[in-house]
C-alpha cells in the first residue's frame, strides 16, 4: 500500500501527481489505468477485486468515474507509471538524505567509508563524491547518465533532480544496462537496442524523442482543450455560486415577508380578539348597572319599611289612645298601598357565550414560485375588434378586464377570460396604466398630454404637456411617471393637474419608451437606443445594476420595449426584436425566458401582470398572451 513522506512544501508541490486517491497516501508501485489516472498497485487491485467480487465485470475510476473492464491479471495488467515512480523515489530519496547535514557517497559507503557526497546520478539515484563522479562518467556503461552537482540544500538538490529527470535514460525492463531508445510503431511498444533486433526484427522503428514530439502536438491539442474546458467549468461554478448567493438573497427577502405579513396578520388578530374582549366586558358592566340600580332601590324601600315597622311597634306598645287614632289615617293609607306585595322586577340576564370561530387561512398569504412558464390564453385582437392591428400599451383593467391602447386605434377594454370587446375610446394613444385605484391615464400623442378616462373609457380631462410622452406607471403613493420620449428623461407628475414634481435621466437616456416602478422605489426605463433597461433612483440618480447590451444571447437585448415588475419585485422585458420576453431578478440578474421565438408571439410590444399574477404580453401585430409562470 501506500507510504508516508515527508510533508514538505516541495511534496505539497507535487502531491496531486503524487498523492492516490484511493488510499490519501504517496503512491506506491504507481499504475495507471486506461483512463491516463494513477494509483498504488495494491489500492486499485482491491478496488477492482471488490468490483469483481460483487459479479461486476466492470469497474469506475475513482477519479473520473469511467467504467473500465476488469482485465484478468489485475493491476498487473497495467504499466508502471515511470515518470511518478521516479518522482517519488527522487523525492522521497533525496529529502530523507536531506534530513542529516552530511549526505555521504553510497558507493564508498559499501566500502565503510563516509565520504561527503559531491554529486548524484539520476539514472542510478546514487549520491557520488568526486572520485567516484569521476569513475563513473568514464565508464561506458553509465557515461551517458545525467548528474548534477549538489548544493547542500535538500530541497533545492530534490528540484534539480526532478528537472533533470527528463534527461535521465531509463533501462529496458528486459534487458538490463540498456536504455529505452526506440519506439516501434507496429506494436507500439518502447524497446532498447536489443528488443529491436530480437523481438522487433523489420518493424518500423524510430527513436523515442522524434515519436515524443509527434505525441506533443496531440498533448498540446489536448492541453488545450483541457485548459478551455477548465475556464468554462470555472464559469458554471461561478454562475452556480451566483445562483446559490441569489437563492440565498431571494429566501431571505422571502422569509422577511412572510415574517412582516405574519406580524400584520397577527396585529389583526389581536386587535379583532381586543374587540371581543372589550364588547364582552361592556355588556356585562351594562348589565351590572341595571342590577345594581334595582338593587338599590330596594335597599331604598327597605329602609322605608323598616321605619314604618319601627313607628308601628312603638303605636302599640307605648303610645296614647290619642296618638292611635291621629295616626289612624296613615295606617289605612299604608294598608291600601302595601296589601299588594311588590314585585320583584328581575334584570333579565340573557347570558351572552362565544361562538368559536374557524381560521380561515385559503385567503392568507402564500408562497409562490416559479413554473414553467406556459401559454395559457392567446388571441389575435384585430378578430374581436375588427380595424385595430397594433398594441402599445397594455395594463390590468377594473373588474377583472384588460386594458389595451391600440395606438392610432384609440383605447379598448377587454374581457380577461374570453377577451370579449366591451368599451372603447377614439385617439391616438402610446402606453395606458390605471391610476387612483378608479381611473385610466393614456399617453395621448395627438395632444401630447395624458388623457384620463373612467372604468367605461369615457373621457375625464386631460392633464400635463409632454414632448411625445411615451411610457406610463403610476407609483406607491399615487403619482404618475411619464417618458418623454423627445426630452429623453421621465417626468414625476402628480394625478390631478399634471404638475411636474421631478425630472429623472436628464442626460442619461437616449431614446426611452417604457418605465416601470419596484416596490423599493426603484425605477427602470427601457432604452431601444442603447439596447437596454437603466435604473433610476426617485431623486432621479442613476442606480448600477443597468441590465442587457446588444445581442441575441443571455442577458442580451435587441429594442427593449415594454417592462413591468411582478410579486416578487423581479423586473420582466418585452425584447421586442428577438421575440422573447425576460425575467430578471431585484439585482439584475437573468432568471429565465418567459417567451421565446418558438412561443409565436411575434414583437412583443408591452407587458404587464393581471390579478391573478400572470403575465399578459401585447406584440406589435395586435396578439394578446396570457403566460402562466408562478404557482
Amino acid at each position: 500500500m501506500a507510504s508516508s513522506s515527508p510533508q514538505t512544501v516541495l511534496v505539497d508541490d507535487y502531491k496531486e501527481l503524487l498523492i492516490c486517491i484511493i488510499c490519501f497516501g504517496t503512491l506506491t508501485d504507481p499504475k495507471s489505468i486506461t483512463c491516463g489516472h494513477s494509483f498504488c498497485k495494491g489500492c486499485i487491485g482491491k478496488w477492482m477485486r471488490e468490483h469483481k467480487a460483487k459479479g461486476n465485470n466492470r469497474y469506475p475510476c475513482p477519479v473520473c468515474n469511467e467504467r473500465l473492464e476488469i482485465p484478468k491479471n489485475g493491476a498487473d495488467a497495467y504499466g508502471t507509471n515511470i515518470t511518478i515512480k521516479s518522482m517519488v523515489e527522487i523525492l522521497e530519496n533525496q529529502l530523507t538524505k536531506g534530513q542529516n547535514r552530511n549526505v555521504n557517497c553510497d558507493i564508498c559507503i559499501q566500502e565503510g567509508e563516509a565520504v561527503p557526497a559531491m554529486s548524484r546520478c539520476v539514472e542510478c539515484a546514487e549520491h557520488m563524491c568526486k572520485p567516484c563522479n569521476k569513475a563513473h562518467r568514464r565508464s561506458r556503461a553509465t557515461q551517458s547518465h545525467t548528474i548534477y552537482d549538489l548544493t547542500g540544500d535538500a530541497e533545492k538538490d530534490a528540484r534539480a533532480a526532478l528537472d533533470n529527470y527528463i534527461k535521465r535514460n531509463i533501462e529496458c525492463p528486459k534487458h538490463p544496462d540498456q536504455p529505452l531508445r526506440f519506439f516501434c510503431k507496429q506494436d507500439k511498444a518502447v524497446i532498447c537496442r536489443d528488443c529491436s533486433i530480437t523481438e522487433h526484427p523489420g518493424h518500423n522503428c524510430q527513436a523515442i524523442e522524434e515519436a515524443a514530439k509527434g505525441e506533443e502536438r496531440n498533448i498540446a491539442a489536448l492541453l488545450g482543450l483541457a485548459t478551455q474546458r477548465k475556464e468554462m467549468f470555472d464559469k458554471f461554478i461561478q454562475a452556480a455560486n451566483d445562483s446559490i448567493q441569489s437563492c440565498e438573497r431571494n429566501t431571505q427577502a422571502l422569509l422577511q415577508d412572510i415574517d412582516a405579513d405574519h406580524a400584520a396578520k397577527k396585529k389583526q388578530l389581536d386587535e379583532h380578539f381586543d374587540k371581543l374582549r372589550n364588547k364582552a366586558k361592556a355588556a356585562a358592566n351594562e348589565k351590572k348597572k341595571k342590577i345594581q340600580a334595582n338593587q338599590d332601590q330596594f335597599q331604598l324601600n327597605k329602609g322605608i319599611t323598616e321605619s314604618t315597622l319601627l313607628q308601628l311597634n312603638n303605636l302599640r306598645k307605648y303610645n296614647h289612645p290619642v296618638d292611635v287614632l291621629n295616626y289612624s289615617a296613615n295606617v289605612l293609607k299604608k294598608l291600601e298601598e302595601w296589601s299588594t306585595m311588590p314585585e320583584e322586577n328581575v334584570v333579565p340576564i340573557d347570558p351572552y357565550f362565544y361562538q368559536l370561530g374557524s381560521l380561515d387561512t385559503s385567503s392568507a398569504g402564500k408562497v409562490q414560485h416559479h413554473c414553467d412558464p406556459k401559454i395559457s390564453r392567446k388571441v389575435h385582437l384585430p378578430d374581436q375588434n375588427p380595424g385595430v392591428k397594433y398594441i402599445f400599451g397594455i395594463t390590468r383593467g377594473f373588474n377583472n378586464n384588460i386594458v389595451v391602447s391600440h395606438s392610432g386605434k384609440g383605447l379598448a377594454t377587454y374581457t380577461a377570460d374570453s377577451f370579449t370587446l366591451q368599451h372603447k375610446a377614439q385617439g391616438n394613444f402610446n402606453d395606458v396604466c390605471r391610476i387612483q385605484s378608479q381611473y385610466y391615464a393614456a399617453a395621448d400623442q395627438n395632444n401630447d398630454c395624458i388623457a384620463v378616462f373612467d372604468k367605461k373609457l369615457e373621457h375625464q380631462k386631460n392633464i400635463g404637456k409632454f414632448e411625445d410622452p411615451q411610457g406610463l406607471c403610476e407609483t406607491a403613493d399615487g403619482k404618475l411617471l411619464v417618458v418623454g420620449y423627445d426630452a429623453k428623461c421621465v417626468y414625476l407628475i402628480d394625478c390631478n393637474h399634471g404638475n411636474v414634481l421631478a425630472t429623472i435621466g436628464e442626460g442619461k437616456l437616449t431614446s426611452p419608451h417604457y418605465v416601470t416602478i419596484n416596490h423599493k422605489g426603484i425605477i427602470f426605463v427601457s432604452d431601444v437606443s442603447d439596447n437596454c433597461v437603466k435604473r433610476f433612483t426617485m431623486q432621479g440618480e442613476e442606480a448600477p445594476g443597468a441590465y442587457g447590451s446588444e445581442g441575441a444571447g443571455i442577458g442580451q437585448l435587441n429594442y427593449p420595449e415594454g417592462v413591468c415588475i411582478d410579486s416578487q419585485d423581479n423586473l420582466i422585458i418585452a425584447d421586442h426584436n428577438n421575440h422573447r420576453v425576460h425575467m430578471v431578478d431585484p439585482n439584475g440578474t437573468f432568471i429565465k425566458y418567459l417567451l421565446v421565438a418558438e412561443d409565436d408571439v411575434k414583437k412583443p410590444q408591452c407587458v404587464a401582470i393581471d390579478q391573478q399574477g400572470d403575465l399578459i404580453v401585447g406584440s406589435y401585430y395586435g396578439d394578446l398572451a396570457i403566460i402562466k409562470y408562478i404557482e
